[in-house]
């Protein structure tokens, strides 16, 4: 398995610093608790903060209209003059949240660890929740991971009140992603992985059915799974060509 990583050599080490605007980001599915999670911190967020403002970056099958707050969000003290709701492409996307104080990602998975990663090799404090994903692609140092409403408040308030630690986090994640999630790593990695296929097939080893830790899996999981084996298959007939 490849590990996820940025496009950072091809595309974000190569988009120029700008001046941090008043602007939070947040990158996800419309329609997902997570997202009414985040907007009721941001409801008192935008109160105490009169200058914020809340970009929405959305995927163009998900993308409600812009003429009125999407369905998840209705009934909350949001003000929608200081939302924007974007689909960008992956240079626009990057530049917003190059210029953002923080990035707001998932706080149930469904975008991880992907848009973790964008902030970090932007040099952004990425806020998301804390789970498997958040403890793997967002740590200690390049974000804080939140569980509620009232951490997610407390996490946003503490960023948007210390622009030192912000920067800190920011140069931090850079840094973690040079040193483990690059292009070149993903490179290595599959070198690896092709230089293990070739000594399974020049021993002759069999390649295993199923294992035992299969049983552990819920049937999404064990669908999940079984797909790599099969694709495992298609590269050992690959190797014998």
């Amino acid at each position: 398995m490849l590990p996820s990583v940025p496009p950072f050599e091809s595309v974000y080490s190569k988009i120029p610093n700008a001046e941090k605007s008043e602007q939070i980001t947040w990158v996800g599915s419309i329609n997902k608790q997570g997202l009414r999670r985040w907007a009721l911190a941001m409801q008192d967020i935008m109160e105490k903060y009169k200058n914020i403002q809340w970009l929405l970056c959305v995927p163009s099958y998900d993308r409600p209209s812009e003429s009125d707050l999407p369905f998840i969000l209705r009934k909350l003290k949001l003000q929608a003059d200081r939302i924007r709701l974007k689909n960008l492409s992956l240079e626009e996307l990057a530049v917003e949240i190059k210029k953002s104080k923080i990035l707001l990602c998932s706080l149930g998975g469904e975008d991880g660890p992907v848009s973790y990663l964008d902030g970090h090799a932007l040099g952004v404090p990425v806020l998301c929740g804390d789970d498997i994903y958040g403890k793997y692609y967002n740590p200690e140092g390049t974000g804080l991971r939140c569980t509620n409403v009232k951490e997610c408040f407390a996490a946003i308030d503490y960023i948007l009140g210390k622009p030192e630690i912000a920067y800190e986090m920011g140069i931090n994640g850079v840094k973690w992603i040079e040193e483990n999630l690059t292009e070149k790593h993903q490179e290595n990695y599959l070198r690896q992985i092709i230089s293990f296929l070739q000594m399974i097939k020049s021993n002759n080893l069999p390649l295993k059915s199923n294992i035992q830790s299969d049983k552990k899996f819920n049937y999404r999981f064990f669908q999940e799974r079984l797909q790599i084996k099969l694709m495992q298959n298609d590269i050992f007939k690959l190797l014998k060509k």
